[in-house]
């Protein structure tokens, strides 16, 4: 990546040593000459290392002056160097001494971790105090020594302490990764001094890399989405496999198997629908026993019917009055 004013200054994001391609920010609102911005596609769990190079055209207005290079991860700054030019560097991580001891600690990539619990901001206090999430940023400045050289180094504690991320940051937001340093491992010593901005501190360029994973990446339309597979079924037969043409005639058979089974169970509750019927019609059904009344079938009531036809010719009729 270069910016407009200086293009004989570069920066390159790598991971793995691999070279991440570039995409344009379309919403990129900055309007400035020397500041460039881009897209990049970095995967979860990689380390990742940043190489500054320039050629003749970045020249200083002292011998004295060096170029001050400083690190932004996700909004925090971790990291600077005093840089001669010509510049060729790769910055692989924080250098940081403890108890006598160089360490370094790695550049690389983790899952975005979040949280619940509510801090103290209100949600746009928080929204601009994560403005810079998701963003790895280096800013060129001039700048000269000042006062002792020293060996001893502490990194910023802060960007360990915005290891969870509120919720509320993320609305509106397509993020799944972070930044983070990696345990320390050792290292050689570092040389560390003072520095002093003979020109002011206002970067003379600056470049910002907005990492996201490929599916991030798709969601805010920096890169087109994945096309959804066509269906063998709906593919041209001419063109299939062998191996294609024998999943689609399993896949027939598969759906043959199931319709004739569907059939099967729809004709077994369909019969025993009709013999449920058939005993419902000819129950007698009794009413509580205490009633002096009995509902009966139609077969009953036929019966008793033809009992009544019978008896009718013998039986006496007598008044009930007396």
């Amino acid at each position: 990546m270069k910016v407009d004013s200086q293009p004989g200054l570069e920066v390159t994001l790598r991971v793995n040593g691999v070279l991440l391609h570039e995409y344009l920010d379309p919403d990129d609102e900055r309007g400035s000459n020397n500041h460039a911005t881009r897209f990049v596609e970095v995967p979860a769990g990689a380390n990742f290392t940043l190489h500054y190079a320039s050629d003749s055209a970045i020249r200083p207005k002292s011998n004295l002056d060096l170029i001050h290079a400083r690190i932004s991860l996700d909004g925090i700054a971790v990291y600077a160097s005093a840089l001669s030019v010509p510049i060729s560097a790769t910055i692989s991580g924080v250098h940081v001494t403890e108890k006598g001891v160089s360490y370094l600690q790695k550049f690389g990539f983790g899952d975005l971790k979040t949280t619940d619990d509510a801090e103290s901001e209100d949600v746009a206090t928080l929204k601009n105090k994560y403005a810079g999430l998701g963003e790895i940023s280096i800013k060129f400045t001039w700048a000269r020594p000042a006062g002792p050289k020293q060996v001893k180094h502490h990194h910023n504690p802060l960007l360990e302490k915005h290891a969870h991320i509120p919720e509320e940051c993320l609305k509106g937001r397509a993020m799944s990764n972070k930044t983070h340093l990696a345990p320390m491992e050792k290292s050689e010593p570092r040389t560390f001094c003072g520095i002093a901005y003979p020109y002011g501190k206002e970067p003379f360029a600056t470049f910002t890399f907005k990492y996201r994973s490929r599916k991030d990446l798709q969601i805010e339309g920096i890169i087109p989405r994945s096309p959804s597979p066509q269906a063998l079924e709906d593919m041209d037969p001419e063109t299939l496999t062998m191996e294609q043409l024998r999943e689609v005639a399993r896949r027939a058979k598969a759906q043959r198997d199931a319709e004739v089974r569907i059939q099967k169970v729809n004709a077994e509750q369909s019969r025993q629908t009709q013999v449920a019927g058939k005993r419902k019609r000819t129950a007698t059904i009794k009413s509580d026993p205490d009633d002096d009344v009995a509902v009966l079938s139609a077969a009953s009531r036929r019966e008793c019917q033809r009992q009544r036809t019978s008896f009718e010719g013998d039986t006496d009729v007598v008044d009930l009055t007396i």
